[in-house]
């Protein structure tokens, strides 16, 4: 069985109707319900007409390049992954859920949402500064797999597990404040030890029931 995918000629006709709908849809600039357009759009700015959506906005697993006509709020979790975006320009500055950036070609977390009550995820990336961030993440924050050598410019509270693994970090200084969950840091030059851990603990001054949960990671 062979499978063809479809012509230029194809998307762009099931583009045209998938914007259709939405306009369908949309009243006064706002859009209640849940926007997923992956695959096949290399732009956003298709949806301009669209300023709110009450739901969930994922153009994850596209050929994007800018986030130009993204909705300026989302009350729920933006998506926009698996693209090649350089930079963050364009997103909404605040998100009512998760925020994922994963998987792109960012070198810079500058104009990320102020304001993000859910996860931050932007690991896969190659972030060599974390300048940008909310100062406080109503969720996990994971900044993996990138080329960081500092921590600065973290969230100074993170309200689940902080992983900041296989980077090129060679010190703890900077760490969030406050996290409430597991903290990740292997993968790194600085071969991080319990007492490592213990020494950011005390310098950010953390609550003790954060640093037995750091301090677990490592047994």
């Amino acid at each position: 069985m062979k499978f063809d995918a479809p012509t230029q000629k194809e998307i762009k006709k099931l583009q045209e109707k998938f914007i259709s709908e939405l306009k369908n849809k949309t009243n006064n600039g706002i859009y209640n319900g849940n926007i997923s357009c992956k695959k096949f759009f290399t732009s956003l700015e298709a949806f301009s007409f669209i300023k709110e959506v009450n739901g969930y906005f994922d153009c994850s697993d596209n050929h994007l390049k800018s986030l130009k006509g993204a909705p300026s709020r989302v009350n729920g979790d933006f998506n926009c992954s698996y693209n090649k975006l350089k930079s963050l320009k364009g997103v909404p500055p605040s998100v009512n859920g998760n925020f994922i950036c994963s998987h792109n070609e960012l070198e810079s977390l500058e104009g990320a949402p102020s304001r993000v009550n859910g996860n931050f995820n932007c690991r896969d990336n190659h972030l060599k500064s974390l300048k940008g961030t909310p100062s406080r993440v109503n969720g996990f924050f994971v900044c993996d797999h990138n080329e960081l050598e500092s921590l600065e410019g973290v969230p100074s509270s993170v309200n689940g597990f902080f992983d900041c693994s296989y980077n090129k970090l060679e010190s703890l200084k900077w760490a969030p404040s406050s996290v409430s969950g597991y903290f990740y840091c292997s993968g790194n030059p600085g071969k991080f030890t319990k007492e490592d851990i213990i020494n950011a603990q005390k310098e950010s001054k953390n609550n003790i029931s954060t640093f037995k949960e750091w301090v677990q990671v490592f047994k």
